[in-house]
């Protein structure tokens, strides 16, 4: 039996006014780069930067938001974009595997990725444990050296 090519994104990069999937749809990816990675489809609520934590927002429509606020469970985690998705479109946001973030400061190799201490909307940052368990979404495999983008291992938001 043929594996459903439905399964497999040929970019992840693509965004659309038009829905190429149902919103929440998971599809693999292969990057040759970071290697096995997932995304999931979203819409965005309002216009979504390149390397941001997205989160579903408020209701059941399945509409998508930059994280707004310091802190956000990682259970509200939708992904994080790759690429800009323009208001009202959809596109894919990683959910799975080493992709690229925003982070808030410098970060510290193999340190716990957090919503919670990022003041700008949609970076991460490696604050200390304390309150902050609910709101790891993965870890850096590397030091990022200040408020810049750089590699985060996502822990399978799905």
């Amino acid at each position: 039996m043929p594996i459903d090519s439905r399964v497999y994104l040929d970019s992840p990069t693509q965004t659309s006014t038009e829905a190429p999937g149902k919103v929440g749809e998971v599809r693999s990816y292969l990057d040759p780069t970071y290697g096995f990675q997932m995304y999931r489809l979203v819409k965005a609520g309002a216009a979504i930067a390149a390397n941001r934590v997205v989160e579903w927002q408020a209701g059941i429509t399945g509409a998508a938001i930059e994280v707004d606020s310091n802190f956000v469970p990682s259970v509200q985690v939708a992904g994080v974009a790759q690429n800009a998705i323009a208001s009202g479109s959809y596109g894919w946001v990683c959910c799975s595997g080493i992709c690229v973030v925003k982070t808030n400061a410098s970060v510290a190799e193999l340190a716990a990725a957090v919503t919670k201490g990022a003041s700008g909307s949609g970076e991460v940052d490696d604050t200390d444990f304390g309150d902050v368990e609910e709101s790891i979404i993965g870890y850096f495999p590397s030091a990022i050296g200040s408020a810049t983008t750089g590699a985060i291992r996502l822990s399978g938001l799905l």
